[in-house]
């Protein structure tokens, strides 16, 4: 007999870059023969691979050559495409064809249609983004058994013994299981199968097809690494050619025979005595260590039947010359725990870690930062080739944006989320303002996009977005696009009854309302009550296409959305129908979350920024890991709702550590050669973020001597800082004598003379106070809506007691008012306005009478126009009359009446005095605040008191004096401000400054005592 050939079966070093130590190995072996070379076959993981080999080829072929045939046998797991070298294959002694290929977002539809509707008990009412999300879940796992070749038989065997499983995981198993057989039954009544069914059929053909390879010059299949049963089978078979070739990338060589047999492969594979741990029964223990480095690459040597020994370096002496103290450093730090004893044992020189760099940054911000500063320092020195690698999608777009500061444009390959892309941000907000009922911020947020209207057209549009801004400040009024149109007509309204309406004002508000109603008619109210996911593309492209016009849908990312549209609508996926248009947002949010946009060109030639999945394969001079903190890298396990963790460990399906033992893998090959620098925030958005178990690991076995790098953080910290900033003094303005000259009213007075800037601000400069958009009913619109009901019951209802309180209840029933203020807010308002009533009803019946509501005066005092308008006037049947303020918040404290610093209601009087209102005359001989607010009752000087409460002889200074100061107040503001030449002060009497609205603007925070201190140790600091 003759002596059994030897496999080609080759690992290529850690250390060691894939695509080069593969090129070079295939141009030595048979690039002296063009024409052989060319007739080649490789097979490779994925299409990066591909791109990766091709570009080495060009490296190194220094004459040219003939690139052999490479095709891309995918992930199945990651659900990458086959190449075209396997489309269809008809067998040609069966002459089967393959059935349809179910589109995944197809299946997805129909499973979430079949949960939602089922109604099982535990997962009934579902909402159709929840249906839609366990859906996909159900999906994945039905894919995993698929690439796991699991019968349904064995399905079958484990339901009949999940008695001791807790209820919940027997009520998910019952229910994947009737799904699963359900979904086997539609499959073959519908010729139809899922991709991955359909690809392990495809590759296992392939796999007995291979011997018609043998006439060419070699196969090689080189960098797979999935286990997946069809693709280990074409491994198995490749390798059993003799033009055949397998090599991996990564497998561990030199790894200890007792550790290789430690960390375990499942299923039946062998079990192992370790002693140490005194099982209680004496036997033998079954290890599985998914979370080593090593794992998948053991269970892939399972599967094709070859042992570690078997497999030999593709370039020994490349190998052995590589850094082995930093190889033997990795391969014992993620020695498995039990054996992490032998860390004792070491040598420096297996601990050497000389080639790894760490930067610990305060946050997420600074890490970027950092790791921008360092690859712009990298990319000073000649050639060197640096690579970002992170998790992190958040670090990868921080640091591609900082480095355009420096005009360098490093694309993160791994691509961004379609949702996060400017057409994907659009259509999400698009669907949230459906699902708010197109509430302000929502409508504006789109009306303010900038993929809308852009071109010539956009100016005109944006000054109607900004003129609509101001007018949906302060409280919603109402729902949907009608209430936008009636916060227009409300400022016409205004402007109406004020009695000075400017026609070329009017004109602007109406053709507003033209514009608004232009904008509903192109983000339509939906009229029905459910729609299908078809559906809702088509509301959504119409409102796309009436918003960006054709110029919108340009790059990449508009190509995917329409992609992802036209397949749907294309197709009539519908799935459940939808009908609470909330849900909306989260299921396209969903499936655009499935499709990641990636940049075709432009990147700079010597940095690139890679996920995990992505870098994998690559190599570069200067690798940054990125993210290492628990949770980022390693990312923590995705649960699976439907197989317990007892299930899949009787399957022998991968456990939720598998992927940690992945990024493990992906960590090693990453930190195994070149100039390594290893990043990490110590908080996260919210708390202290927790270093990554791969990183502590390297830290304790290198007994903390990993080189610390100090001076980039520190530069991160500094690059924006400029020269040191001198604290800001109290501003003075001097405005010249005709800024000086502005009328006054009642209100402005208290202002001015506590706070001048601010008096300044508001009514020289012109700056009003603007609420928030869509501010929901706060306490100045509470106070407003007070007086109005008081106006209305007064000149309407002649103060008639019954009517006040149906009033109040009309006014709860506002749309403004959500259930809980009415359920909270409610009650107490209306026991307010109980109060008013009785007590006018009681002053009344002593005589006393009501002369004068809401009504607006004016006088000139000192060449001053002062106006007012008081809330209401009463005659008193002992003669002189009574000026009430209604207060919703606190009343004036006796010092703020008696020392001038709360002036209105004696302005108010001397208005009175003077004849501004209509039909008062006499004197001013009471002055009340009647505190008409929705709170508690409290206790006020020894009595429960409502809200009746004003300056009287007792304890308060008496009415004549009311006027008097008031006035006294009046004259001297005027004469030292509006005549006179002083300087407006910020916050010249602190103590009876009520409002911030303008410390911002007068830098009030870095020259008032203690915040000045504490700016100055900041800018001592920088």
């Amino acid at each position: 007999m003759g002596k059994k050939q030897r496999p080609q079966i080759f690992s290529i070093a850690s250390h060691m870059g894939f695509a080069d130590s593969l090129a070079r190995y295939i141009i030595e072996k048979y690039g002296a023969d063009p024409a052989q070379m060319a007739k080649g076959l490789l097979i490779l993981p994925n299409n990066r691979a591909v791109a990766a080999l091709s570009n080495a080829f060009l490296q190194y072929a220094e004459n040219g050559l003939f690139m052999p045939q490479c095709i891309s046998i995918g992930d199945a797991e990651k659900h990458d495409q086959l190449a075209s070298i396997f489309d269809p294959i008809d067998d040609d002694r069966t002459q089967i064809s393959l059935p349809r290929e179910i589109g995944a977002l197809e299946r997805q539809m129909i499973l979430a249609d079949w949960l939602q509707h089922e109604n099982y008990i535990g997962f009934d009412n579902l909402s159709a983004s929840e249906s839609m999300r366990l859906a996909q879940k159900m999906a994945d796992s039905f894919d995993l058994l698929d690439v796991e070749k699991i019968p349904i038989s064995k399905l079958s065997d484990i339901g009949e013994n999940i008695g001791e499983l807790q209820e919940h995981w027997q009520a998910s198993f019952r229910i994947f299981f009737d799904m699963h057989v359900r979904w086997g039954n539609y499959c073959r009544e519908n010729n139809i199968l899922s991709a991955t069914a359909r690809r392990n059929i495809i590759l296992d053909r392939w796999a007995i097809s291979l011997k018609k390879y043998e006439n060419l010059p070699f196969i090689i299949a080189a960098g797979v690494s999935t286990a997946a049963p069809a693709i280990a089978n074409i491994l198995k078979s490749v390798a059993a050619l003799k033009n055949g070739q397998v090599i991996l990338t990564g497998l561990d060589l030199k790894l200890d025979d007792d550790v290789w047999q430690f960390i375990g492969a499942g299923g039946d594979f062998q079990q192992i005595n370790i002693a140490e741990q005194n099982d209680k029964d004496g036997g033998e223990l079954l290890i599985i260590d998914e979370s080593h480095p090593q794992f998948h690459l053991k269970k892939l040597l399972e599967r094709i039947s070859y042992a570690r020994d078997e497999f030999r370096y593709l370039d020994v002496k490349e190998a052995e010359r590589g850094p082995t103290s930093s190889g033997t450093m990795l391969r014992n730090a993620f020695l498995p725990a039990h054996f992490t004893s032998r860390w004792i044992d070491l040598k420096p020189s297996q601990r050497d870690a000389r080639n790894l760099h760490l930067m610990i940054c305060e946050d997420a911000r600074h890490e970027a930062m950092s790791i921008a500063l360092l690859i712009r320092r990298e990319l000073e020195e000649k050639g060197n080739k640096i690579a970002l690698i992170t998790p992190d999608r958040e670090i990868a777009a921080r640091v591609s944006n900082l480095l355009k500061r420096w005009q360098i444009q490093a694309d993160d390959t791994a691509g961004i989320a379609l949702h996060q892309t400017a057409i994907g941000d659009l259509a999400m907000r698009l669907l949230e303002c459906l699902g708010d009922d197109y509430s302000p911020i929502s409508l504006l947020s789109i009306l303010k996009h900038p993929l809308v209207m852009a071109g010539d057209g956009r100016t005109a549009w944006l000054d109607k977005a900004r003129q609509l801004d101001l007018l949906l400040r302060g409280p919603r009024l109402g729902k949907g696009i009608r209430a936008i149109i009636a916060s227009v007509q409300a400022e016409i309204d205004r402007i109406k009854k004020r009695g000075n309406a400017d026609a070329a004002i009017l004109d602007k508000y109406i053709s507003l309302i033209n514009w608004v109603e232009e904008i509903g008619q192109i983000i339509p109210t939906p009229n029905q009550t459910n729609y299908y996911i078809s559906d809702i593309f088509l509301w959504l492209n119409n409102a796309l296409m009436g918003l960006i016009g054709d110029d919108g849908w340009k790059g990449d990312a508009a190509k995917e959305y329409i992609n992802l549209s036209d397949k749907i609508i294309q197709q009539q996926i519908k799935g459940a129908k939808i009908g609470y248009v909330g849900d909306w947002a989260a299921i396209i949010k969903m499936l655009m979350d499935q499709i990641m946009v990636r940049p075709n060109f432009g990147s700079h030639p010597r940095v690139q920024i890679y996920g995990l999945l992505e870098a994998r394969l690559q190599k570069a001079d200067v690798v940054i890991c990125a993210g290492l903190n628990e949770g980022t890298w390693p990312q923590s396990p995705d649960n699976d709702p439907w197989l317990a963790p007892r299930i899949r460990r009787e399957l022998d399906l991968p456990s939720l550590d598998r992927a940690i033992g992945l990024s493990a893998h992906d960590f090693v090959e990453a930190v195994s050669s070149g100039r390594v620098y290893m990043s990490r925030a110590m908080r996260d958005r919210k708390k202290s973020a927790v270093a990554s178990r791969f990183l502590l690991r390297l830290i304790a076995i290198t007994d903390e001597k990993i080189v610390s790098e100090t001076e980039i953080p520190a530069l991160a910290h500094r690059i924006d800082i400029g020269e040191k900033i001198p604290p800001a003094s109290a501003p003075e303005p001097k405005p010249s004598k005709e800024a000086r000259k502005v009328n006054l009213s009642v209100t402005d007075i208290d202002r001015l003379v506590a706070d001048p800037f601010a008096f300044y601000a508001k009514k020289i400069l012109k700056l009003p106070v603007l609420d928030n958009v869509g501010a929901g009913s706060n306490a100045a619109w509470r106070g407003t809506m007070i007086h109005d009901i008081l106006e209305q019951w007064s000149k309407e209802d002649d103060y008639d007691v019954d009517k006040l309180l149906a009033r109040g209840e009309e006014y709860l029933r506002h749309e403004i008012f959500d259930e809980a203020s009415r359920l909270f807010w409610g009650p107490d308002f209306l026991k307010s306005l109980n109060w008013v009533a009785d007590l006018i009803a009681q002053h009344r019946a002593e005589g006393r009478r009501v002369i004068a509501v809401e009504q607006s005066g004016e006088v000139e005092i000192d060449g001053v126009k002062l106006r007012g308008k008081v809330d209401r006037i009463d005659m008193l049947e002992q003669g002189g009359f009574a000026i009430i303020d209604y207060k919703t918040g606190s009343i004036p404290s006796k010092k703020a009446l008696s020392e001038g610093f709360a002036t209105q209601l004696g302005l108010c009087g001397l208005l009175a005095e003077m004849g501004a209102f209509s039909g008062v005359k006499g004197q001013a001989n009471l002055f009340e605040y009647w505190v008409v607010k929705a709170d508690r009752d409290k206790d006020v000087g020894g009595k429960v008191e409502r809200g009746y409460k004003g300056p009287r002889d007792k304890g308060g200074p008496v009415a004549e004096k009311v006027v008097s100061i008031a006035h006294q107040t009046l004259k001297n503001a005027i004469h030292r401000w509006i005549n006179g030449d002083e300087a407006f002060v910020a916050r010249l009497h602190k103590e009876y400054c009520k409002y911030k609205d303008y410390d911002h603007l007068s830098r009030f925070a870095e020259w008032d005592g203690r915040k000045s201190r504490q700016f100055k140790a900041v800018n001592d600091e920088q």
